[in-house]
């Protein structure tokens, strides 16, 4: 990508995963149900996910929609501009 263009070598740099570990599982009871069964949360804190989110907020900037629905506007908006060329 970067021999493309497309990202900065800075920008190559932040997403090579350096030091990290994988995503956490924590469960938290759910105390208000039958059996007590337990909520799942994922904590990406020090993951390669924690890493990339990073480095895309600043290409993305700051928006209210999830980031995945937000790349499934911007690719729907690529073939949009594509299909016009």
């Amino acid at each position: 990508m970067v021999k493309n263009g497309e990202i900065t070598e800075q920008q190559a740099k932040r997403l090579k995963p350096q030091d990290c570990h994988a995503p956490r599982l924590i469960g938290y009871p759910k105390i208000h149900k039958e059996k007590i069964p337990l909520h799942g949360v994922v904590s990406t804190i020090e993951s390669p996910y924690e890493m990339i989110s990073k480095a895309l907020k600043p290409i993305l900037g700051h928006t209210r929609t999830p980031i995945p629905k937000r790349l499934a506007m911007v690719h729907r908006q690529f073939r949009i501009e594509m299909q016009q060329k």
